[in-house]
């Protein structure tokens, strides 16, 4: 009658053991899981990134020994939809090359001297929607702007803000997809460098670009 009864206990203590394990294991699954539920849950909002070559031409008004100067570089943005049609986001664009012309007073070839161009700031992106494969859109701007020239043996720099508009168009190549054909605009700058000679205030600073927008995040 006792070994039965051992017998018993034995397998009963090994049914409660295995069910212990199998609470763990369930336990430890669960929070495995956890975090892949809640990030399933969390979804980015809708988002858009910017890659652009740019061109920009600032001609120096008012001064009697700079032409203009000219840059070409890169741009990149990052947006976020109200909705469909409105957007808000930074933008940063940086010259590659670029040289500021000078005027020759003897009547020879203009002479030039190496410069950078370097912007940043907000920007407002307003557009029709996505329906259509052709999107127009406006850009609108405030941009911290530094500009910096190589004078030889030393370097002369100059900080002042700008206001823009630019006006695109964009070419959708797949769902998420943008081609910007083109966009083009101004931006108008405070003040220009000091070497540009100049008292002019709010001087125009022409931009053309063209790239690439890729969305992501939960569509709107």
């Amino acid at each position: 009658m006792d070994r039965p009864l051992q017998t018993l206990k034995r397998t009963t203590s090994l049914i409660s053991i295995s069910t212990m394990g199998y609470k763990k294991k369930l336990y430890l699954l669960a929070l495995l899981l956890v975090p892949l539920l809640v990030q399933a849950q969390l979804r980015l909002p809708t988002m858009d990134v910017e890659a652009k070559f740019n061109f920009n031409i600032f001609p120096a008004a008012g001064s009697t020994t700079v032409d203009n100067m000219q840059t070409t570089g890169f741009s990149g943005a990052l947006n976020v939809h109200v909705n469909q049609y409105i957007g808000l986001g930074w933008f940063y664009q940086r010259s590659i090359s670029g040289s500021t012309k000078y005027q020759n007073q003897d009547g020879g070839n203009e002479s030039s001297k190496d410069s950078q161009l370097l912007l940043t700031g907000p920007v407002l992106r307003i557009s029709t929607g996505r329906g259509n494969n052709w999107r127009p859109y406006l850009a609108l701007s405030y941009s911290k702007v530094e500009i910096v020239q190589s004078n030889g043996g030393y370097n002369v720099a100059a900080k002042t803000n700008a206001v823009g508009a630019n006006l695109g168009i964009m070419r959708r190549l797949g769902n998420r997809l943008y081609w910007n054909v083109i966009e083009a605009g101004v931006k108008m700058v405070k003040e220009p460098p000091f070497w540009f000679g100049s008292k002019d205030t709010n001087v125009p600073m022409l931009e053309a670009k063209t790239g690439f927008t890729y969305n992501f995040g939960k569509r709107k």
